[in-house]
This record gives structure tokens, sequence and C-alpha cells, in this order.
């Protein structure tokens, strides 16, 4: 009898949270869709931002709701890198207000879905946005190197070719820039490189930061020199203003 019970149990909280995690869309997320949309079309951040409190809005009044908690913790990670990226003044304080406010969401979209890939990739790639505004330093006191890899490696695990294969780059990435006290490793890192550039389509609007992060990683570790330069010079001459830039400033020192 108490077995029994127990199926039971289990079977209403498993449909309960089927309901949550595939509740018919919920009003005002097309809304915000259509602003998030709009930036990438316009690169305006003042419309991204305005995307970003439109989702932080719909999750806070539907906390049960997957996809505007992941729409979140997204639009936040994208406001706080493009901030960085542009150099804009206080992107350092964007990227921690934004950074921990994305992984407040991130993580509550875990909970709520812990099959869903995007959960946790937005949820490491917040924590690198709040690691870039605090330094790597303090987020590792703050004992976030274990949650970032694990969100990081469930994403891989859970779904690889996410956004053309992004959740192998960024744990390459996780695994290159950590400290060589926290466990660097940049043959780790190179190998998840090398199984995104097999998989990401050459098209994909990715492609230039794998491009740059391959080419200067093959450079840096004098494992293929001649193609890290061919690659980086194929990021040089992408549309990606950001990745371009940093691949000609590499291959300016390379080239000397």
């Amino acid at each position: 009898m108490l077995k029994r019970f127990v199926i039971i149990a289990i079977l209403f909280l498993l449909i309960g949270q089927l309901t949550q995690i595939f509740a018919k869309p919920i009003e005002g997320l097309k809304d915000a869709d259509s602003l998030y949309h709009k930036y990438l079309e316009t690169n305006n951040l003042e419309v991204l931002k305005k995307a970003v409190y439109e989702y932080k809005k719909i999750a806070d009044a539907n906390p049960s709701n997957y996809e505007a908690n992941w729409k979140t913790a997204m639009a936040c990670r994208e406001y706080a890198e493009n901030f960085k990226k542009q150099g804009l003044p206080n992107w350092k304080e964007i990227c921690r207000e934004y950074g921990k406010m994305g992984m407040k969401y991130a993580y509550r979209a875990i909970k709520l879905n812990p099959d869903g890939v995007e959960g946790y990739f937005y949820y490491g790639l917040c924590v690198g946005s709040y690691s870039d505004g605090v330094s790597i330093l303090t987020a590792l006191k703050e004992g976030l190197k274990g949650k970032t890899q694990h969100a990081f490696e469930r994403a891989y695990e859970i779904n690889k070719k996410y956004r053309d294969g992004t959740p192998i780059v960024a744990l390459g990435r996780f695994w290159e820039i950590l400290p060589w006290f926290a466990g660097r490793d940049k043959n780790k890192a190179l190998k998840l490189y090398e199984e995104a550039y097999k998989i990401m389509p050459e098209n994909s609007k990715y492609r230039p930061e794998l491009l740059y992060y391959l080419g200067n990683l093959l450079v840096k570790t004098k494992k293929d020199k001649t193609r890290g330069i061919k690659l980086l010079e194929l990021a040089a001459k992408s549309k990606d203003q950001y990745f371009s830039k940093l691949a000609q400033k590499a291959l300016q020192r390379y080239k000397k």
C-alpha cells in the first residue's frame, strides 16, 4: 500500500513538472521575443535592455515558467557581454550586475527543467559575465568554479549541438581561462575546440569566435602554428568586429 502511494505521488510530481515545462505560451513573452529579435537586427543596447526587463517581469510574474526564466538569463548575458565587447563606461559593473541577475534566473530554470540545455548553458555564461565584472579570482573564492563546470558539462551532455555547438566552445573556454592553480587544462580546451570546429557550420555567426579561440591556442601551445595563423586570418576577415580585432592583434604579435 505504501509503495503504491509513493508511486502515485511521484507520478503527480512528474505531471506537475511537465505542466510547468510545456505550459502554453504566457502573455507578453512574444513581445519580449520581438524586442530581443529587434536587438539582434539592430545591435541597439537600449532595445536589448528593454528586452531584459520585459523577460524579467514575465519571469517574476511566472516563476514556474521555464522559458521565461532561461530567456531572462539569456538576455542578461547578452547585455553584459555586449557592454564588455563595446568597451563602454562601467562595463565591469554592468557585467557584475547583469551576470549575477542572469545566474539567478538560469538557476531557477535548471530547477524547473533539469534536462533542459538552456538553463545550464546560460548559467555558465552568466557566471562568465559575472567573473568579467568581479575577476575570476573573486568568482573562485565564491565557489563558482564547480557550479560553472557542472553547468557547462551538463549542457554538453544534454545537447552539445545547441546553438551550432557553442556548449562545446564554452566548455573549452572554461578549461582554457582557469588559473593554473584551479585546474587550467589547455589540452582539454584544444580538444573541445577541435570537436566544435568539426560540427559548427562555416556560416554560423559563432564561427569567428571559435576560429579565434582555436587559432590562438594552436599558436600559443605550439601545436600547429601554421594552421593557427590561418584560422586567425579567417577570424580577422570575418564580419564579427570584436573577434576580428582580437584576431588582428594576435596576428601582429605572432607574425613579428
